[in-house]
């Protein structure tokens, strides 16, 4: 039996300014978990990174509704990778796809964490979003996506604005246009992940409706897939992976230091704060219901 509002018409489910409203639904009716009710407009609100886990419940309760949300497209990217992964990388995707597209990978600098990105991509066949530090690094993931994907690749940053099936952005332009264009990725990497714990760039996350990282920089913290520091879905060592890949250890500086275990202790504190204050539902991301 399907639950409907007192208009007797299915709720529509929209994308508004980083967030999630409700149309069409009062303040009686039973919300998913993540909305609040938001007397400003007399709408049911959520943090736009609820969206799989709204969906969900919406499809679980049989509640009728539309879905103006999502706007991201689906490709079957052809892709022109022809390098065999290593077993850890192997291990890496399955883990993230048994976790609901959801976790985090360690591994060392030049451990190959773009080519897991690059196999989420092609999985995942979504919109893609890559977030990275520096001008420079957007240069380098432009070149790499365009040489590995049959696809138009786009730039926000660095004075260009161009989306396309694959686009590569700065945390500063993705801090600053998420807001608007967060429900236009299916996918979201984010290179560097370290950067994303600090005061501006924390909220360039919340403000998609799909989230998932894959990169990092060898830190303990580097991710390959959004659950804000949530699990681990794999960790190797330097020295466990040496024995893997003949990766020599001079190679390897030592970022962990970059984030001590205090620093990520608070870290997870303050986004669980922020979660309850209805800023920022953090705690179940992916790359979407469909």
């Amino acid at each position: 039996m399907l639950e409907f509002t007192m208009s007797a018409k299915p709720i529509m489910l929209r994308f508004d300014a980083g967030t999630l409203l409700l149309d069409g639904a009062g303040s009686e009716f039973s919300a998913p978990a993540a909305f609040r009710w938001d007397e400003r407009v007399s709408r049911w609100r959520a943090p736009a990174l609820a969206y799989r886990e709204a969906v969900r419940e919406l499809v679980r309760r049989k509640v009728a509704y539309e879905d103006q949300a999502r706007a991201y497209q689906e490709f079957d990217f052809p892709s022109t990778l022809s390098i065999e992964p290593r077993p850890y990388q192997q291990e890496a995707i399955r883990e993230w796809q048994q976790a609901r597209r959801s976790g985090v990978v360690i591994l060392p600098t030049g451990a190959g964490k773009s080519l897991v990105a690059q196999m989420a991509i092609e999985l995942t066949k979504r919109s893609t979003l890559v977030v990275v530090p520096t001008i420079d690094l957007m240069n380098q993931w432009y070149d790499l996506l365009l040489s590995s994907f049959q696809a138009e690749v786009g730039l926000i940053g660095g004075g260009y604005f161009e989306t396309g099936a694959l686009t590569v952005t700065t945390y500063a332009s993705a801090f600053r246009f998420m807001e608007r264009m967060g429900n236009q990725f299916g996918l979201l990497i984010f290179d560097e992940c370290h950067h994303l714990p600090s005061s501006i760039y924390r909220y360039a996350a919340p403000l998609a409706i799909h989230v998932a990282h894959v990169q990092g920089n060898g830190s303990p913290f580097a991710s390959l897939t959004f659950e804000i520091f949530a699990h681990r879905l794999l960790s190797l060592s330097i020295t466990k992976l040496s024995s893997h890949t003949g990766l020599l250890a001079a190679r390897i500086v030592f970022v962990s230091q970059i984030l001590s275990s205090d620093k990520f202790e608070h870290c997870r504190d303050m986004f669980a704060l922020k979660t309850r204050l209805g800023i920022a539902a953090i705690d179940k991301v992916g790359t979407g219901a469909g």
